[in-house]
């Protein structure tokens, strides 16, 4: 696998990330999560990259100890989506 290439939030456009970033912003927040992704092995033709969120432990909320997720998907965008998915429910 390659090294890590990118890190940003994805909240340039909506998505599930911006709906994370408002979730976790309205509990006390002050910078969102940030996805780091990479080019992975990959089966075929296609194009894939893992992508890993890691959201900090929540400095005005002790109880959110914060969240390291990993996702793949054909885009980083794409991957992104799941991986804050994936943290939205274990907020809930």
């Amino acid at each position: 696998m390659a090294a890590a290439h990118a890190s940003e939030t994805f909240l340039d456009m909506f998505g599930t990330p911006t709906l994370l970033w408002r979730v976790l912003s309205s509990v006390g927040y002050e910078k969102p999560p940030q996805y780091t992704w990479r080019e992975a092995e990959h089966a075929g033709s296609l194009p894939w990259v893992d992508v890993q969120i890691t959201v900090p432990p929540c400095p005005n909320n002790p109880q959110w100890l914060g969240w390291i997720v990993e996702s793949d998907g054909q885009t980083p965008w794409e991957a992104a989506q799941v991986a804050a998915l994936e943290v939205l429910l274990e907020i809930c």
